[in-house]
């Protein structure tokens, strides 16, 4: 389409822009009917509709000319370096005129250096919610320079979450589970820990699984293993200081006993409250020794260093009575039997907690271990377990560098980001806090400046207790805050991930397809509420049935909480009703039955109804709504300006190599310099041009390319069209178009063949317009002289009194309908015709 992009400044068309007839006729007719569009219309057809008109230049050939072309050959990698010569002089191209910059009008604003830093700030951290253009194309290029910066920090957080769970710290916590919490009480007890169901079972899984799996003493072969080898759980997990034992308390008396028993029952201990909590001095049935002394002592949490613990059954505070056990197993063994023979878990115990920590330094992790046993007031025993894991010490290896390097770049972000959103609240201020993203960006800085805290802190605390530990192994090993903060690290680095991912949503919004997920839900968000709160209504309604019917008996409703658990599960068709049924043969099954047909059947099918014709809406309204950015446009922009890139730097490459071919007249193997520019400038190229390209090749200056010169040059030529060929395979590679090895040329050829037709087809159309307003503007003025038209005009006058009556502004002739001028005109050439 650019067949005059060679002609440089105001040049006339017939002359110098050697375009096709098709082409000439579609610019003429294109000419003049940019002139009816500007004048008004005459009351006679122009004469002559062949007069020639002066057409700008592509502003983008100038861009393209010989001499930045030869510039661009010269940055490859040549085998020689041409000497300067002295003549002729390199002439100045008028692409590369310095235009003097233009002074600065007065009145106008001296530039401060305080307004250069906020439009550097503003250029950085840019966004839509910040920019006061409304151009659709730049809001569209923001967009995207968000999305690809967003992508670049979701990438570096994911690499930094992933970093922190692997699968190996699930093999760490299974072999751990499989050494103490599954392996039987004894060899003809099958029962494990998770059996453990009153205080004799508990003391037997104490001097079982729990002192064999702590306290190695032989090898897989029988082989006893030496003094220093005990302490390594599986061989490979080096046990931190000395396990613990900790139980809590509560007092006699802590309830009341009905009159009528009194006489029979003295004892009462209460459901475990920190106002029934005993915190004196226990009593040792036959007296303790002295290694177990200290266990019949109270130490409040502020001395153990610990927190509250959350039980299946309640909530316990950090201090109690504690026993630690000794380095070998011999020892610890009296230490237990000490502990059982004085009944140390009492009538009031309500829980005891078993705990030790373990490092593994082939994977570099930590285990922090608590085995909890609740006895609550009702009898029993309830067993619980606890395996944290934690990687805190860097290594040296490439993949623990990589992911500290990733997390420097985080917290990079996270300022950056912290950035943004206080220069998009002094924007938008009040209006920012109305905004459902709004809420996910401040969530995920907060989240992420406390991770950043939390990760240098128990960097340092981890630091802190090895140093203990190592000092003095005779200590239990008290990781249980630093495992608890840990663990609310990895939580806080979780949510921070999955709110980072949702937040994808805020950047592609652009795509009306992408928009589709958060537009039903906002148009069906007062549907969905009503439909809610009926449905909560039958839903508790069931919930606090099942729990006061079916609780006693049946476990998946032993309380209000697991009971609404249940029919969540039961909704989505995890259920199971054997004892249900069980638990009430009659109640039971019309319980269920009840439900499932109530609940599922209807309220769950009205609100796929629901959310279904909201999107079957929002789909019609979407395809109906023009895209807000275009960002597609901005990318086919792109990819089109590349691609004329290439195309024009061809089109010189072609010309020089074709002249050079050609230029020879006398066939003297030598190429002057008249001969050249001849040449190149019956090619549409500029005699200064010519000057450069011998200044850059003409070695010896005597205005005449010899042999060697040629070659030279032709290599170059070479290089450059093999380079053009690589980066134009590139770009159609990069949008998914497959070509063969000599498709790229062709494909330019067809390309520009395709142009032509068109012209010649736009040349047609604009030719036969023209006619249309020219016979429209007689049908006019005849009308306005006469009374009546005759019959078979009246097409043409209602097209023309429709022209009349619309603006006469040069914009607005030019949308005239089309359509309507072109059915006049038929008519006219056919009076019989129906249509």
């Amino acid at each position: 389409a650019n067949t005059h992009s060679k002609c440089h400044g105001q040049v006339e068309f017939h002359n110098s822009c050697r375009a096709s007839p098709a082409t000439a006729q579609a610019l003429r007719a294109s000419n003049h009917m940019i002139n009816q569009a500007d004048s008004p219309p005459p009351t006679r057809p122009p004469s002559s509709q062949s007069a020639v008109r002066r057409i700008p230049v592509n502003p983008r050939a100038s861009q393209y000319s010989l001499e930045n072309i030869l510039n661009e050959v010269k940055a490859f990698p040549l085998a020689h370096t041409p000497s300067a010569p002295e003549t002729p002089v390199k002439a100045a191209s008028p692409s590369s005129t310095s235009v003097p910059a233009s002074p600065q009008p007065p009145g106008a604003a001296p530039t401060t250096p305080k307004s250069r830093v906020w439009k550097v700030v503003h250029a950085i951290w840019r966004t839509n919610h910040t920019q006061e253009s409304t151009d659709p194309i730049e809001r569209s290029k923001t967009a995207l320079r968000e999305l690809a910066v967003y992508l670049v920090f979701i990438i570096i957080l994911s690499m930094i979450a992933f970093s922190q769970s692997t699968t190996t710290e699930y093999r760490f916590n299974a072999a751990m589970m499989d050494l103490i919490v599954n392996t039987p009480l004894a060899e003809n007890d099958p029962r494990t820990f998770m059996d453990i169901a009153d205080t004799e079972s508990f003391w037997l899984f104490v001097n079982g699984p729990l002192l064999a799996g702590l306290y190695p003493l032989t090898d897989y072969n029988g082989a006893p293993l030496q003094p220093n080898e005990q302490g390594f759980l599986l061989r490979d997990n080096k046990r931190l200081g000395l396990p613990r034992l900790r139980q809590v308390v509560v007092k006699d008396g802590s309830c009341d006993v009905p009159s009528a028993f009194q006489a029979q029952i003295q004892d009462c201990y209460a459901s475990f409250d920190v106002a029934y909590e005993y915190k004196g001095l226990l009593t040792p049935e036959y007296g303790a020794s002295n290694a177990t002394a200290g266990a019949y002592v109270f130490h409040t949490a502020a001395d153990l260093q610990l927190g509250n613990h959350w039980g299946l059954v309640a909530t316990y505070p950090g201090g109690g009575y504690i026993q630690t056990l000794a380095q070998q197993f011999n020892d610890s063994q009296a230490i237990v039997a000490d502990l059982q023979t004085n009944l140390w878990v009492q009538r009031g115990t309500r829980a005891v907690f078993i705990d030790f920590a373990v490092y593994n330094a082939n994977v570099n992790l930590f285990d922090i271990v608590r085995l909890t046993v609740e006895f609550p007031a009702s009898g029993g025993a309830v067993p619980s377990h606890r395996f944290l894991t934690m990687r805190v010490i860097e290594t040296t290896t490439a993949w623990d560098r990589f992911v500290v390097a990733c997390e420097a770049f985080f917290v990079i972000f996270t300022v950056y980001y912290l950035v943004e959103e206080v220069l998009e609240i002094i924007h938008c201020r009040m209006k920012y806090l109305k905004q459902f993203w709004s809420a996910i960006d401040i969530t995920m800085i907060v989240l992420s400046f406390l991770s950043i805290g939390l990760y240098f802190w128990r960097k340092d605390q981890l630091d802190a207790h090895i140093s203990m530990v190592v000092a003095d192994q005779e200590v239990y090993a008290n990781f249980d805050t630093l495992a608890y903060w840990s663990y609310v690290y990895d939580i806080m680095v979780a949510c921070t991930i999955f709110l980072a991912w949702i937040k994808i949503f805020k950047y592609i919004s652009f795509n009306k397809t992408m928009t589709q997920l958060s537009v039903t839900l906002t148009s069906c968000s007062g549907d969905i509420f009503g439909f809610s709160i009926m449905f909560f209504i039958v839903f508790l309604a069931y919930a606090q049935l099942g729990y006061l019917v079916l609780g006693p008996n049946v476990q998946d409703f032993r309380t209000f909480e697991e009971s609404m658990y249940t029919l969540f599960r039961i909704i989505l068709g995890d259920f199971d009703f054997a004892p249900i049924e069980e638990a009430n043969r009659v109640f039971g099954p019309i319980y269920f039955v009840s439900y499932v047909f109530l609940c599922f059947f209807i309220l769950f099918n009205m609100f796929l109804a629901i959310v279904n014709d909201t999107y079957r809406k929002v789909k019609v309204q979407l395809a109906q709504t023009p895209s807000e950015l275009q960002v597609g446009h901005v990318l086919k922009d792109g990819f089109s300006k590349l691609a004329t890139k290439m195309h024009l730097k061809r089109n010189v490459v072609r010309d020089l190599d074709d002249a050079l071919k050609t230029a020879d007249a006398n066939n003297d193997g030598e190429i002057d310099f008249q001969e050249l520019k001849d040449n190149l400038i019956a090619r549409g190229r500029a005699e200064e041009e010519v000057q450069a390209l011998f200044a850059a090749y003409d070695k010896d200056g005597n205005r005449v390319l010899d042999a060697t010169e040629q070659k030279l040059l032709m290599e170059d030529m070479k290089r450059l069209q093999d380079s053009l060929d690589a980066e134009e395979r590139k770009l159609y590679d990069s949008v998914g178009v497959n070509l063969p090895p000599d498709a790229v040329a062709s494909d330019i050829d067809l390309i520009r063949r395709r142009v032509v037709r068109l012209e010649h087809s736009i040349g047609s159309i604009i030719s036969k317009m023209d006619a249309i307003l020219l016979r429209l503007d007689d049908i006019a003025s005849m009308r306005s002289a006469t009374q009546a038209p005759p019959s078979y005009d009246q097409p043409l006058f209602e097209a023309s009194a429709h022209i009349a009556s619309s603006p006469t502004s040069p914009s607005a002739r030019r949308r005239v309908p089309v359509r309507t001028s072109l059915e006049a005109l038929e008519r006219l050439d056919h009076p019989g015709s129906a249509c």
